[in-house]
């Protein structure tokens, strides 16, 4: 373990972003999408149904991929600036600050440069994600099933980073 990490999750950022976040910038990324994939998706809050969404890009590459081109720049804007945050720490900042992205597409949306090609691969049990994604994301196991289908797996993953290694 290391205890003085920072750990930044880009799943938390996304969410943040699809919030009702006062920020101009993720009000004007939430009525991109709003714009986009029509007015069912937007809360009274000014909010993103998350779910709504998600059941209307996951089964649809094209979609999922604009989806994933509108939230990318937002994303990385707040990922930045939560890295600059010292929050008091007497490493912020510095080279020795050590900080842990977490993000389960980091592969898949070619963001292993951020770290310097630094990437540790955890790999989990497809029952333990079945059963995280049921129970955090409020997904059926049919839905968790076809998400985790979607996705490229571990497998394929481990061969990228290997990949990229050997370039490196």
């Amino acid at each position: 373990a290391l205890p003085n990490a920072r750990r930044i999750d880009l799943n938390e950022i996304s969410h943040y972003i699809l919030s009702d976040s006062p920020e101009p910038a993720y009000r004007e990324t939430r009525r991109q999408l709003n714009a986009r994939y029509g007015d069912r998706i937007m809360r009274e809050d000014g909010s993103i149904d998350r779910h709504l969404l998600g059941s209307m890009v996951f089964e649809h590459p094209g979609k999922l991929k604009k989806l994933n081109d509108i939230m990318l720049k937002p994303i990385l804007a707040h990922l930045y600036k939560k890295m600059n945050e010292d929050n008091g720490r007497p490493d912020a900042g510095s080279a020795m600050e050590t900080m842990i992205l977490e993000s389960g597409l980091f592969v898949e949306s070619r963001l292993t440069h951020l770290v310097n090609h630094c990437i540790i691969l955890v790999t989990t049990p497809e029952k333990d994600k079945i059963r995280r994604l049921v129970q955090n994301r409020l997904m059926t196991e049919n839905e968790a099933r076809q998400k985790i289908r979607r996705e490229i797996s571990d497998k394929e993953r481990k061969a990228y980073l290997q990949a990229m290694v050997k370039h490196y």
